[in-house]
């Protein structure tokens, strides 16, 4: 794929740069040097840039460009809409996986509410963990400044969820 300031050109179909018309065929017809000389370059096509789609998109032109890491506001169809970033998405990841570990012992509070039968210590300790490295883990998102640094804090290291103690 031929590509001029950052738009495609088809080999058989006329195009303009810097007030001059070219013909259908000149790309056919010229040598690699003509077309880097008035700044056309091949890519080839099918092959885009790896990239994490975690963090990143890909651009119509196959630029990475990284997601947003805050919230913000965009109008679609003139209707204003709020659209959320990284970190927010992170942080409901975080609070989603603090629920699924907490649900199997919501019994025992439940239990204790109602017919006043203590929680067993190993699971209140439990419960408590998994409350701070939830907490933990969404604080370290929130100070991230940039791309490098959010990616960095998503490794999470040393702050491992306990283990399951149902």
């Amino acid at each position: 794929m031929y590509v001029l300031n950052g738009i495609r050109l088809s080999p058989n179909k006329a195009f303009t740069h810097n007030g001059v018309q070219y013909p259908a065929n000149w790309i056919e017809l010229s040598t690699e040097s003509e077309r880097i000389g008035i700044g056309i370059s091949f890519i080839t096509p099918n092959s885009p840039p790896s990239y994490d789609g975690r963090f990143y998109v890909l651009s119509p032109t196959n630029q990475v460009i990284g997601k947003s890491l805050e919230d913000s506001i965009v109008m679609i169809d003139s209707v204003k809409t709020n659209v959320l970033g990284l970190k927010t998405i992170w942080k409901n990841d975080q609070n989603e996986e603090a629920y699924k570990l907490l649900s199997p012992t919501d019994w025992y509070v439940t239990r204790k509410s109602e017919i006043d039968t203590d929680i067993p210590v190993g699971i209140t300790s439990y419960r408590t963990s998994v409350r701070n490295v939830c907490e933990q883990r969404k604080n370290a998102l929130g100070i991230a400044t940039n791309m490098t640094e959010f990616i960095g804090v998503t490794t999470f290291s040393g702050m491992d969820w306990p283990e399951n103690v149902v």
